[in-house]
């Protein structure tokens, strides 16, 4: 009789489990039949990679984020299969509908109205912060309303708040969808939370974010609380989801983040976070970088040595990987965002990236002339050209006598000459933007009006083009590496293969300069999170070892003398 011999299946290896059992997460929220989710998703844990397998199939679906650089990320990832916006997009959008007319909006709308406030009131308050609060009864925003109305024009919170206000005022305003996604759901505020509910009535919704990621409480009044409520039993109608393995950092900055939660939580912090596990992912190439680069390192620099470190750091990489990589640098505020990058690139460095404009809530000439160009009578344009080209007391008195009858367009209240000039310096703006010929002269004029030096702009043209050809310092191997210096708000949604958080003292990096916070905690986590394969702590108090740091198990913090 013929033996019959029986095959043991093979047992899967430990990358094959460790991938079946993310796989399985997955499934748990693909398979459920619940109309509202919640995924509480750690760093790199395959947030985008969910978001297309609950979209795949779907033909009318909206995801949405308050953050304009994590949508542009969206879009493209999620690109032909679903329609990605900002909130402040969408509101615009939905009210136009609702309205049956275009809706203007303009940034800093609620920075000039809070000028008139005090203006013509002698009072101050935080206009966006009563919307963000949904203080809706609050007898300010009347103030609000008719200045908003005179500008003919919406800020980025009230356009959200009168989207909401409609869809409350009736539901048939709402749309509907066959999926609803939403993105960073741990930075939402109160008005926010108001239009997702909102659409929650209508589409099958779901909720993806991380408590341990919340960076906007001071920004923009936001609150981890809503993602907590959520997921916990206190809202059934949610049903709450993981995902924890993490798939882009090497391991000791896995390890690092769990012993810097341990910590806080031992240390009495974060006393309301979502209790979740955050595990490393482990694959044959992670494992690779993972033993290449077992530490974190660690170093104590004067400020000034900051950018030599870094380039030191970055050669040193470059001949362990001798393979293309790309930098990310992070550092408290903008001042240390363009000081390192300016240094950076006066090393040889060619592909800097960096936050060069003054803050986006800055009001500018070229916001008036852009509305001048499209309506010469604009208010709000003439607005702000007052603000910037006359005296305070002259623009203070301009916008009292105007407030007396609003039904009479503020350029009225101007001298001829001072409008016809203006109107001049549009005209000249137009040409040039249309690439049409402008005289000499009135190109001059237009330089002096933005404060400009024709002659500086050519020689720094010439300058750039000469020192590309011709770079002083710098490596020939490193020149083209893609560096981006960034805050840590900013860095929210990027990665990169080597990070730098640079200044990491707690005068920089703690709220209040010596008490920790849960706050500054996240930011440690957001920012430790970018890494793809070796990260790098400076900091510059000599003799200091940062507070955070010392959360961090020391067998994971190479020191670098």
């Amino acid at each position: 009789m013929m033996e019959i011999k029986t095959v043991e299946p093979k047992a899967p290896d430990k990358y094959e489990a460790a991938e079946a059992e993310r796989t399985e997460y997955v499934n748990k929220i693909l398979t459920s039949k619940a109309d509202k989710k919640v995924v509480v998703a750690g760093p790199g844990t395959g947030k985008t990679f969910l978001f297309k397998k609950v979209l795949n199939g779907k033909t009318k679906t909206l995801t949405l984020s308050f953050v304009n650089a994590l949508v542009d990320d969206l879009a493209l990832e999620l690109y032909g299969i679903s329609e990605v916006r900002t909130l402040h997009s969408f509101g615009r959008s939905e009210l136009a509908k609702i309205l049956k007319k275009d809706v203007n909006i303009y940034s800093k709308l609620s920075h000039i109205i809070r000028h008139d406030f005090q203006v013509l009131t002698g009072g101050d308050i935080e206009f966006d912060v009563l919307f963000h609060e949904r203080k809706d009864t609050d007898a300010n925003l009347a103030f609000y309303e008719t200045r908003r109305k005179f500008y003919d024009c919406y800020g980025f919170t009230d356009v959200v708040h009168a989207a909401v206000k409609a869809f409350e005022t009736n539901k048939n305003n709402v749309p509907t969808y066959e999926q609803v996604l939403i993105d960073e759901f741990q930075d939402f505020n109160e008005l926010e939370v108001s239009l997702i509910d909102m659409l929650a009535e209508k589409s099958p919704i779901l909720l993806a974010g991380d408590d341990d990621q919340a960076l906007y409480e001071f920004l923009k009044n936001a609150s981890a609380h809503h993602i907590r409520l959520r997921h916990s039993k206190e809202m059934p109608e949610y049903e709450s989801f993981n995902l924890p393995f993490c798939a882009r950092c090497p391991e000791v900055v896995v390890a690092a983040t769990n012993d810097l939660i341990e910590n806080a939580k031992a240390n009495g912090f974060l006393k309301e976070r979502i209790k979740k596990p955050y595990i490393y992912l482990p694959n044959k190439d992670k494992d690779k970088i993972s033993s290449q680069f077992p530490a974190i390192g660690y170093t104590n620099k004067f400020s000034t040595q900051v950018p030599w470190f870094i380039e030191k750091c970055i050669g040193e990489t470059a001949n362990a990987l001798k393979n293309k990589f790309e930098v990310l640098i992070i550092t408290s505020n903008n001042n240390q965002v363009r000081t390192i990058a300016h240094s950076l690139i006066k090393k040889g460095f060619r592909n800097v990236d960096y936050p060069e404009k003054k803050k986006d809530r800055e009001v500018n000439l070229l916001d008036a002339f852009d509305m001048l160009i499209q309506n010469k009578v604009d208010n709000l344009g003439w607005r702000i050209i007052i603000s910037l080209l006359l005296k305070s007391d002259e623009c203070d008195e301009i916008l009292k006598k105007s407030a007396k009858d609003l039904s009479i367009n503020l350029y009225k209240f101007l001298s001829v000459d001072f409008v016809k000039a203006v109107l001049q310096t549009a005209k000249t703006v137009k040409y040039i933007l249309q690439e049409k010929t402008v005289t000499p002269e009135l190109l001059e004029a237009t330089f002096k009006q933005f404060g400009l030096d024709p002659n500086k702009i050519s020689s720094d043209y010439l300058y750039d083009e000469f020192y590309a050809l011709n770079p002083p310092n710098g490596h020939p191997a490193l020149r083209n590496i893609p560096i981006k210096v960034t805050t840590i708000q900013s860095s929210k949604g990027l990665a990169a293969d080597v990070v730098f958080i640079a200044n990491f003292d707690d005068r920089f990096f703690l709220k209040d300069g010596s008490n920790i916070s849960d706050q500054d905690i996240c930011n440690f986590l957001v920012a430790l999170t970018r890494t793809k394969k070796k990260a790098f702590i400076i900091s510059t108090v000599p003799k200091t070892t940062p507070s955070l740091l010392k959360w961090i198990d020391r067998s994971r913090i190479e020191l670098i003398k």
